[in-house]
This record gives structure tokens, sequence and C-alpha cells, in this order.
């Protein structure tokens, strides 16, 4: 379990004078984590927090019954900690990682590379699942992010068997299209494509892709079931005919966000946990668009920033640019070789 460490709360309360380059503001602020201050007159704050964790609340009670528990707020789980919402009948609570109020330079650094994690962790180890939910998410795809918690709570409006279903090789296309409407990270090219067809229908799929590192190394780049539904088996039905495809003794990777999955699925189809990745971060600087970390790699950087100073590190230069960040809870690796076949 992760644990904070007096050197994660230097200069939190220590305050320094600054002027602004900019409109010459004169303002006060910390240097925690190396961070650059920001003007409050050029970076103003944000709107108030927790509009999007009331609207989360309204639609759980929408579809739990009358007699569920909704703790909100409650400190008494993970002491000290907070959860933002709490349902103790299944053993699941949210957080509502609000982007701006969960970045690193807008909380003074409170929001580091182990505060989501550390949350996340100490609910495991109560028997907790955890979801993180980015205030992003549930504006731009607010029908997956219900349908991941509806999911997690067993209360799902469509029940379908997966030997009802009927197995097709799809287009990119149409990979295209189902991902970006059912999975929370939309879609993703893969050279292997599979889908479960309900009715004519497609409720299912599965694909699969090379790994760019490793030779003989493919990934499960995207599994996804259409919104608001469950396929029982799916992916064992899907998996038994995709893996068809690849070449002898090849080795299967998935990398599971554990923001929202536990990656228990994997197991079912006989792939085993050997890595967790700490949390990574994504930049953002209009706290409404997060922007994926490699695109920012500091060999980069003079291309893409207007001002570039090859004497500072990646995230000094970011920070000058106006960029912020902010950490997930990184991945868990989930491996299996496919064994030579007959």
């Amino acid at each position: 379990m992760l644990r904070f460490s007096k050197e994660d709360y230097l200069g939190v309360t220590q305050l320094y004078p600054f002027t602004c380059a900019i409109c010459n503001t004169e303002f006060q602020d910390t240097l925690i984590s190396g961070k650059i201050p920001r003007c409050p007159s050029c970076y103003p704050p944000q709107l108030k927090q927790g509009i999007i964790e009331l609207e989360v609340q309204d639609w759980l009670r929408s579809i739990v019954s009358p007699s569920t528990i909704l703790e909100v707020n409650t400190r008494k789980v993970i002491a000290p900690l907070e959860l933002d919402i709490y349902l103790p009948q299944f053993q699941v609570a949210l957080e509502i990682d609000e982007v701006y109020w969960h970045s690193e330079i807008a909380t003074q650094g409170r929001r580091g590379r182990s505060y989501h994690i550390h949350k996340t962790e100490a609910c495991n180890i109560l028997g907790i699942t955890l979801i993180h939910i980015w205030d992003t998410e549930w504006i731009q795809s607010k029908e997956i992010v219900k349908s991941i918690i509806s999911t997690r709570l067993g209360i799902l409006g469509t029940k379908i068997g997966a030997r009802q279903c009927e197995v097709r090789e799809i287009s990119s296309k149409d990979s295209e299209i189902f991902l970006n409407q059912n999975h929370i990270q939309g879609f993703a090219a893969a050279s292997i494509r599979y889908g479960l067809y309900y009715n004519n229908e497609l409720v299912a799929h599965l694909a699969l892709g090379k790994n760019r590192f490793k030779t003989n190394t493919y990934e499960i780049v995207r599994y996804a079931v259409k919104t608001n539904t469950s396929v029982a088996g799916g992916l064992s039905k899907l998996w038994k005919i995709a893996i068809q495809k690849l070449p002898n003794n090849a080795t299967i990777l998935s990398y599971v966000d554990k923001r929202y999955f536990n990656g228990n699925s994997n197991g079912v189809i006989g792939l085993q946990k050997v890595k967790i990745n700490p949390p990574g971060f994504y930049y953002t600087k209009d706290y409404k668009t997060l922007e994926n970390r490699l695109r920012y790699q500091k060999h980069k950087l003079p291309l893409l920033l207007p001002t570039y100073d090859p004497s500072l590190t990646e995230w000094e230069n970011m920070q000058i640019a106006g960029y912020d960040r902010i950490w997930d809870c990184g991945t868990d690796v989930w491996e299996i070789q496919i064994q030579k076949r007959g």
C-alpha cells in the first residue's frame, strides 16, 4: 500500500512572492514538487466544485432500490481519506475526480503521483471496488461511464448469453464506430477484430493487435460490450476464435486501467497478472481536454511548444507553456502464451 512521505508535503504552506511576466500581476504561490507558479489573472480558478458529483448521486438513486444506502463524502471507510460516494451493499465506491480540482498545479501539489492510487489500494484492502471518474468523461461519454458503473453494481438493462450470438469478423470502420460508442478509451487500431452479433446487431467486440516493442507479442487492444448490456461468456467465445489468427507460441498482453477495471475477466480466459505499472499522467491546458503524455516527450517539445528551454525538464517546459497534469492509477499487466498447436 502506498503511503505519503513528509517530502510529499514540503512547500504546500510556504508562500513566495512572484510577478507575472505577462500582465505584471503580483501574487504568492508555493514551489512544491518543482511547480512553476501560475498567475491567477492569466489562469483564473475554474467553476465551483461538486456539480457533477451531485449528478452522479441523483443518477445512482434512480437505478438502485430505495433501501440502498448511499454514503456521500464519507471519511469513515478509509479514514482519514474521503470517498465521494460509497454503496456498502455493493462494496463499490466512486470518486468524481474533477480534472481542475484533481490536477497537480491547481491543487498546489496535493493531487500528485500517489493520491488516486493511494485511495484505490486502501479500498482494495477492504474488498471495496473504487472507480475513479474524471468529470470530462462524465460530460463527454456519460452513457459509457454509466454502463461501467452499472456493470459493477450488477444493474443492467439487457442480458444476453454468448450462445445466442453469432461470431463475425468485422471491418476497421465498424470497429471504430462501436468502440467510440461503447468503450471509455474509444477506438484503437487492431489487426484482429471479431464481434458478437445478437439479432444481427453488434453487441460485443474483441480487438487484438501487434505489440510495438516485442516480436511475436500481441495485445488485447480493446474489449467492449454494448452499453447497458451484459453478454455472459462473450469474451471467452470471441477469444477462442481470435487466437486462431495468432502465430504459434505468441505471447498476448493486456493492460488494465485501474481507475475503472480490475482485470478479472482476463483471468477467466487464462491470462495471469505479471506486472503492476505505477501511475502515469495526462496533460491538460484547459481542464476540459486531456492529452496523452507520450505526445509531449521532451525530444518532441521544440516543435510543439512556443518556447522551449533544453536546460529544463519536460515538466518544467510544459508548465511554462501553461499545462497542468493529472495522475491516474496506473495499469496492471496480464499475460499468456498461446501454446503451439498441432
